[in-house]
């Protein structure tokens, strides 16, 4: 049996993606897009929803936007629009490198 995973990043993967003409790169920051794209990959019968996390902007960003929204906090939000679908988030960002293990486990559990 083969599982699929939408590993979704800001507008889009390809670096770029943020100045077409086509693209709305606010969007990013909006609720109503991240509910778009994890109802999409629901209604493609995705097993997870995969959302990455940003530690830093780098020099890149002159061609590749970054910037989005905390993933915990989204996919929280997400839970609540979707039915069948994983919602996946990094620990990475929430480790215990970043944080005390106690903050990092109240910001799963809440």
């Amino acid at each position: 049996m083969m599982h699929l995973a939408a590993y979704i990043q800001g507008v889009g993967a390809a670096q770029a993606a943020w100045r077409s003409p086509r693209t709305d790169a606010a969007s990013a920051l909006s609720l109503e897009h991240w509910v778009d794209t994890a109802r999409i990959a629901e209604a493609a019968c995705f097993d997870a929803y995969f959302l990455a996390d940003v530690l830093a902007v780098g020099d890149q960003i002159a061609t590749d936007a970054t910037e989005r929204p905390d993933p915990v906090a989204v996919l929280s939000a997400l839970a609540g629009f979707t039915e069948r679908i994983g919602l996946v988030g990094p620990a990475r960002r929430r480790s215990t490198i970043h944080s005390r293990s106690l903050v990092s486990s109240r910001h799963w559990t809440t």
